[in-house]
């Protein structure tokens, strides 16, 4: 089990109630995929995709492992970071680190709106280019228990 970091604790403190029991409940064991892709005019640039399994704990800490799959081929990799849940938006947000078997170090973060029931959650996010003629970066997460 991972131990939270003061910043972890502090947030978890200044949850209200309801978001704190929430995040009691939505604490356990999570398979999710994530894909990632950017364009460009002409169409698919590059991107990567990740099936992972997480476990979130009810301090706010998480642990994850799975593979990354690019242009570059397929990777195993291990994640660590803090989880939240917002009550006003009924999100679950999460960042952190993964080390990829190769050694390389990146930013991780996943989460997304939680569905009726609690038995899942996923984020769609298109971020428009900046002429608004095309999609420049579109960002799927799909988690389930």
């Amino acid at each position: 089990m991972r131990i939270p970091s003061l910043t972890a604790v502090a947030a978890l403190v200044s949850l209200p109630a309801s978001a704190f029991a929430q995040m009691q409940e939505l604490s356990g064991q999570w398979s999710c995929q994530y894909g990632y892709a950017e364009y460009t005019a002409q169409g698919y640039l590059r991107g990567h995709t990740r099936e992972f399994n997480a476990v979130l704990y009810a301090n706010g800490g998480f642990d994850a492992s799975g593979y990354i799959s690019s242009g570059a081929g397929v990777e195993g990799f291990q994640a660590q970071g803090q989880w939240l849940y917002h009550p006003q938006t009924n999100e679950i947000a999460a960042q952190g680190a993964s080390v990829q078997q190769s050694g390389m170090q990146m930013p991780f973060a996943f989460g997304g709106v939680v569905a009726p029931g609690g038995r899942g959650f996923q984020m769609n996010e298109e971020m428009p280019h900046s002429t608004g003629r095309y999609v420049a970066q579109r960002l799927t997460v799909l988690c389930q228990r």
